[in-house]
């Protein structure tokens, strides 16, 4: 059987993408948006009939392929020839993707973990303290977050115009920079991360400013849900005593 697949505008089956990412049972986060948002995405048609989409970012991952119901029998068929694509040598996989990961691991050579997905336990924070401050960032912050965060936020200008980036201070002394990052899929979701300053690190700083990121999110009747490297152990605990759980993980599969 000889599948066709068709590049296709992402703006064009952009409803489709939001209602398959809403229905599954738990959320995906910014970094694995901006690979959905600047994937090359292709129509997957048997005859003159859709039956499905699939993804490729920067040529050699695959990071989405689905099938409509009423045709999902040709799933190992298509996921073969969906591997044909571009220069693809394996998938980001999140494993809330049932559909993905089956047909990614019936192909898979090596496995690697690369991330944890995390979202906000549904209980009540402590109140923050009378000497923390959470803010907005502004034009004069930009030259600060750049020296001391580039690492972790890129467009740090536009950034700061779109009110996504926040200081965070301790009596008065700025102890780091965070990010709340409307989600592009979901209604009401922002991920969340930060950055503590080195002269502040391992002083419970961290999880407070993760706190703070939370209770914000809630202000605004946001979900907060953040993503951490798998190896990152300090984020990881950090983002545990703030409250945060990972019933998700991203899975790097190698074909």
């Amino acid at each position: 059987m000889q599948l066709r697949f068709t590049p296709i505008d992402f703006a064009a089956i952009k409803p489709i993408i939001v209602e398959y990412y809403v229905q599954l049972p738990t959320h995906v986060d910014s970094f694995f948006e901006d690979r959905l948002l600047h994937a090359v995405w292709y129509q997957i048609a048997l005859a003159q009939t859709a039956i499905g989409l699939a993804a490729v970012h920067d040529a050699s991952m695959l990071v989405h392929f689905s099938l409509q119901p009423g045709y999902q029998q040709y799933g190992q068929i298509a996921f073969e020839q969906a591997k044909k694509l571009a220069t693809v040598q394996g998938a980001f996989v999140p494993t809330n993707d049932q559909w993905l990961l089956s047909h990614a691991l019936d192909q898979h050579r090596q496995l690697h973990k690369q991330a944890y997905f995390f979202q906000a336990n549904h209980q009540v924070l402590p109140e923050a303290s009378a000497n923390e401050q959470l803010r907005l960032a502004t034009e004069a912050d930009i030259r600060l977050i750049t020296e001391q965060a580039s690492d972790l936020f890129d467009q740090i200008p536009q950034r700061v115009a779109w009110q996504q980036l926040f200081c965070f201070s301790i009596s008065d002394e700025l102890v780091g920079f965070g990010i709340i990052e409307l989600s592009s899929i979901y209604q009401q979701v922002a991920s969340i991360g930060m950055q503590i300053n080195v002269a502040y690190r391992q002083q419970g700083y961290g999880t407070r400013f993760i706190q703070a990121l939370i209770r914000h999110c809630h202000r605004q009747q946001l979900q907060p849900i953040a993503g951490c490297w798998y190896y990152n152990h300090n984020s990881k605990k950090t983002l545990q005593r703030a409250g945060m759980y990972s019933p998700t993980r991203l899975l790097k599969i190698e074909f």
